[in-house]
């Protein structure tokens, strides 16, 4: 079989509307096709040779599909209540999973590699097409497809819509795509598969991160959501009520490193400052062009901060690189300058 060793300036100038087509597939809010989905689901089963499981169920969310078809899992095997947890996971536990990816993905990637040189002219990966991961506390890893799994599906149809690969192992692939495309994920079960809804919304900072201040980043029609601080899972009290469910103290001491800095920029420096022993450096006498504090934060060390009030009067607190001296060095840093080329301005807004 020859070997695909490079990809034309037709096909790489393609990468743009591919990754398009598929970042709007995996960011979907739409509601989904269900019958769509639920035929694709079902047609998955026919492709790896296992019955169609006897129980379809759709739900809103990832967690209510996983909670809805280990339940009807239980139920449909008749188990007394009182088992403990490694009992019901052994119960609810499946080889599926791990068959359809191997059906859909270990196969057709064994393919590619036959096909497709891995010299750096082949730079179909460069396309950086879209993945999410929305790994929660699920009670079984039994989750496979969906639209939060359309990063691989991309760069498949990609090679065999764009670069013309044909191969029989994907025959699969156009059931593969209908149900990515109709169900935000699927639970696999031999007896039940549990189909979600796509979220109602995703939200996203300027630099394409999760991230909302206010509320859930993700949220489903059934209340699940996930709550995340630009890129960072945090609790989702912290951002729905941040006076009564976070402090200073809890914010800096916080386990996760992580997760402490967005407690941190959630409550806002100022706060954090103010009940820490911070030491002024330097102040410039201007509150405009601010006090350069330094701190010593748990687990991190010392710290140097810009307190600075912004033209509406109220007061920020900014993290600045440890080495500088003075508020006016600070204040131009934050501006991206050097110190000698900053002008204190007469009016600020």
């Amino acid at each position: 079989m020859e070997k695909i060793t490079e990809i034309t300036p037709e096909q790489e100038a393609r990468f743009p509307e591919w990754v398009d087509k598929w970042v709007k597939v995996g960011l979907n809010t739409s509601p989904t096709d269900k019958s769509i989905g639920r035929t694709a689901a079902l047609e998955m089963y026919d492709a790896i040779g296992y019955e169609r499981p006897s129980v379809v169920i759709q739900m809103s969310s990832p967690y209510a599909s996983s909670m809805g078809g280990a339940y009807a899992v239980i139920q449909m095997a008749g188990l007394e209540d009182g088992l403990t947890l490694d009992q019901i996971r052994g119960r609810i536990g499946t080889n599926i999973k791990e068959d359809i990816f191997a059906s859909v993905a270990e196969q057709v990637s064994e393919q590619m590699k036959q096909k497709f040189s891995t010299s750096e002219k082949t730079n179909v990966k460069d396309a950086d097409l879209f993945n999410v991961d929305i790994t929660g506390n699920t009670v079984t890893s039994n989750f496979y497809g969906g639209a939060f799994y359309v990063s691989w599906l991309a760069f498949v149809t990609f090679l065999r819509d764009v670069m013309n690969w044909e191969n029989s192992v994907l025959d699969i692939i156009p059931t593969y795509e209908r149900l990515c495309r109709n169900a935000g994920s699927v639970w696999w079960h031999e007896d039940v598969v549990a189909l979600s809804d796509n979220p109602l919304h995703i939200k996203f900072d300027e630099e394409e991160r999760l991230h909302c201040e206010d509320g859930p980043a993700i949220k489903y029609a059934d209340g699940w959501s996930l709550y995340s601080w630009h890129g960072t899972r945090v609790p989702g009290k912290w951002l729905t009520d941040t006076k009564n469910s976070l402090s200073a103290s809890e914010a800096i001491t916080w386990e996760d490193i992580e997760q402490r800095r967005c407690a941190c920029e959630i409550l806002g420096w100022a706060v954090i400052l103010d009940e820490l022993d911070a030491v002024t450096i330097n102040d410039d006498g201007d509150p405009e062009i601010g006090v350069l504090l330094e701190v010593d934060l748990p687990d991190v060390g010392k710290e140097r901060f810009l307190r600075v009030r912004c033209g509406t009067g109220r007061d920020f607190c900014l993290p600045v690189p440890p080495d500088v001296e003075t508020a006016l060095a600070a204040q131009s840093w934050t501006w991206g300058i050097d110190e000698s080329e900053f002008i204190k301005p007469d009016v600020r807004t």
